[in-house]
Formats: structure tokens, sequence, C-alpha cells
């Protein structure tokens, strides 16, 4: 999975607007998935994003992305948006 620019640049916005230093988290891939390390926070968090191209009805090609959150990718949601959430929540319980 490529990390995506408008993915990082809204993950950076929403840990500066929580005044998180930069210098306090990291990025890392492993086995396809990104993970958000935090100083001081044992779990990291993580997610992967996957695209697929499904046939409609009138026979075009659509492509549907979902995002999976966790090591065992157990969580799907279907907007970026809610990514940002639960990185929210993640954030709040650190």
């Amino acid at each position: 999975m490529k990390f995506l620019t408008s993915e990082h640049k809204s993950i950076v916005a929403l840990f500066e607007s929580k005044k998180i230093s930069s210098n306090s988290y990291s990025f890392r891939k492993k086995k396809g998935l990104l993970y958000i390390e935090l100083e001081n926070q044992l779990t990291p968090f993580c997610f992967y994003r996957k695209t697929v191209s499904k046939l409609t009805k009138e026979m075009k090609f659509e492509e549907v992305t979902a995002y999976f959150i966790g090591q065992k990718k157990d969580q799907v949601v279907e907007t970026w948006e809610e990514v940002l959430n639960e990185i929210r929540c993640w954030l709040d319980k650190a």
C-alpha cells in the first residue's frame, strides 16, 4: 500500500491540532499495513487501504475503496474521514 500524500497531510494536521510534536510520532510500513507509532504509547495504530474494481449493473467498472483498521484488519470503514476519527479515538486513549 502506498502512503498517499493527502493521507499523510491529514494525519499530520490532526496531530498538530492536538498539539503533538512531530518528534513524538513516526510512520512505519510493515507487511502492507501503515503503522503510526506514538511516543510513550505501547500499541501503534495501523490501517490498510484496498481499492477494488467492481462491475456495475450497467456493465461499467467502478472503483471502491475500503479501509481496514487494526493488525488483523478486523474493522472495516468506508471513508478516510472514518479512519481519521479512529485515529482521534486512539489519540484520546493515549
